[in-house]
């Protein structure tokens, strides 16, 4: 319910207001916060997932498997967490409508200040370009089938680094549509996002004499 993750949202705040916490430190997931139904951040068995995307998850996602992460990983168990919520809301007062209603916008507005949803690329963008080797193009261009829209907070911003990941030289013949790269995105607290690259145009294989030119040529640059 939303005062369960009102509720769950205060109890993270108390303790990285009183150091119990960082937005750093990492909660695991366990098989039941995974399998848990309802709207979800997605978070994968085994992984550990950093206070800061718990928190955009729950805020942003409303993410269920999130507030389980979260119970599981500072009570031991959602039924310790459900009481300890209990008490705490007791303490604090909060057990009107009006009080949770006022919590939530509180939060809410918090979350879409903090955080933002950033385009980095769009569909069929040229990201980067690959070395091709033997082939009739010196390299081929790599693009996305699928925009690449990641949510973040102004310091993970700031500080995201974006790289390209692939074997070099990429051997000839490429077809348009081959898988060649992999995009990383990474930010601090944030665990690293991964797209596929493509392929976007066909390069064919050189000829004899063009392979013994490239092969030539590769074995000059080397020596130097």
């Amino acid at each position: 319910s939303s005062m369960t993750k009102v509720m769950t949202l205060y109890l993270v705040f108390e303790r990285l207001a009183d150091g119990r916490l960082t937005m750093e430190d990492t909660l695991p997931v366990s098989e039941r916060a995974w399998r848990k139904g309802g709207s979800k951040m997605f978070v994968e068995v085994g992984d550990r997932v950093s206070i800061e995307n718990l928190l955009r998850g729950i805020i942003i996602q409303s993410g269920n498997d999130a507030c389980i992460v979260v119970a599981e990983g500072l009570s031991g168990t959602e039924d310790a967490f459900a009481r300890e919520m209990t008490k705490r809301g007791r303490e604090i007062g909060l057990t009107s409508e009006r009080a949770r209603s006022e919590e939530s916008e509180r939060l809410i507005e918090w979350g879409f200040r903090e955080f933002s949803n950033y385009e980095l690329f769009s569909a069929g963008q040229e990201v980067d370009r690959a070395e091709v080797w033997l082939g009739a193009e010196e390299s081929v261009p790599l693009t996305l089938e699928e925009p690449v829209l990641v949510t973040l907070s102004q310091r993970e911003h700031e500080e995201m680094t974006v790289s390209v990941l692939y074997d070099a030289p990429v051997p000839a013949p490429i077809a348009e549509g081959q898988e060649l790269a992999v995009l990383r995105i990474s930010a601090p607290g944030m665990e690293p996002m991964e797209y596929p690259l493509y392929a976007a145009t066909n390069v064919e294989k050189v000829g004899p004499f063009g392979r013994m030119f490239e092969i030539t040529k590769h074995f000059i640059m080397s020596a130097f």
